[in-house]
């Protein structure tokens, strides 16, 4: 009887075993076959934030170590309607697809096109590491380019995974996803700063929680301390002098052109000085749910 039992157990342990290594196995083709090695993790950075029409490298930053002979598959998704307006540099123009040793690789606009009010698209750029003998993906990362009529934005899984920890409001997502871009238009602006001025007096609709995660966020991101006050508190309190703000920039709306559940536009000043500011309008829509920033422009710059 004892025996039977023994046996009995064994059975149930190599089921389990078995059903467990089953789950493990992900398919995405009949070629590819995802084996997911825990030693290797794999991630996209970028070079540049946001461009128009120069030429950004994308690099592996790899984490671990296999002693499996690997190769880097880069792939384009594209949205987009016309193809060979951008893609992979190559000796033969513009390429949808790259397997190489591990080293960066480019990507640019190849021609201007003229775009239809508020035209957007996205790239993704996938990154699969293979085994070379047998082609099964043992680490996989993707990063997105979003094009804007022409403006060229890119995030990383590192990016998505932080706004996913921090931004839970739809007004945080939104918010922060506009300021993002502000922060790359006029770069230079952001010199060496300490602090960041977001005047929220200025905003519609925007509460307590809101305010909260999207200073969270930013001050991760950006390693700055956040604040809140209006032009005249920043002179009064010593943030800014002689007409110019003090290790900082200043974030405000100026004006809304459009305020509803599913659009939000406005114009909004980006200042570090008086002769160092932007202008720019800017326009969000809810589509299917999520919110995506269909236009950034800068209006004037000092």
């Amino acid at each position: 009887m004892k025996r039977i039992s023994v046996i009995i157990i064994l059975l149930m342990i190599i089921l389990i075993v078995g059903c467990n290594l089953e789950e493990k196995k992900q398919f995405i083709s009949d070629d590819y076959q995802i084996t997911q090695d825990e030693e290797i993790k794999v991630n996209i950075e970028s070079d540049i934030v946001l461009f128009y029409n120069e030429v950004v490298t994308f690099t592996p930053v790899v984490d671990g170590d296999s002693n499996k002979e690997l190769q880097y598959h880069w792939i384009l998704e594209d949205t987009f309607e016309e193809k060979d307006i951008h893609g992979f540099v190559s000796d033969e123009g513009p390429i949808y697809e790259i397997i190489n040793s591990g080293e960066a690789v480019k990507f640019t606009p190849y021609e201007d096109v003229s775009y239809t009010e508020d035209a957007y698209s996205e790239i993704k750029v996938i990154l699969q590491i293979e085994e070379k003998e047998t082609n099964n993906i043992i680490a996989t990362d993707e990063a997105t380019i979003i094009n804007r009529q022409g403006e060229y934005f890119v995030k990383t899984s590192k990016e998505k995974e932080l706004q996913e920890e921090i931004l839970k409001t739809e007004k945080a997502k939104v918010y922060a996803e506009i300021f993002n871009i502000a922060w790359e238009a006029d770069k230079g602006l952001n010199s060496d700063i300490k602090y960041v001025n977001i005047d929220t007096s200025t905003f519609k609709d925007f509460t307590g929680e809101d305010k909260t995660q999207l200073f969270d966020y930013l001050a991760k991101k950006y390693n700055v301390t956040l604040i809140d006050k209006t032009f005249q508190e920043l002179e009064s309190e010593g943030y800014i002098k002689n007409s110019a703000f003090v290790d900082g920039i200043s974030f405000k709306i100026d004006e809304y052109i459009k305020n509803t559940e599913n659009e939000i536009s406005f114009e909004g000043t980006k200042w570090a000085s008086g002769l160092g500011a932007i202008g720019f309008t800017t326009k969000a829509e809810k589509i299917n749910g999520a919110w995506k920033i269909k236009k950034f422009s800068m209006t004037w710059i000092s």
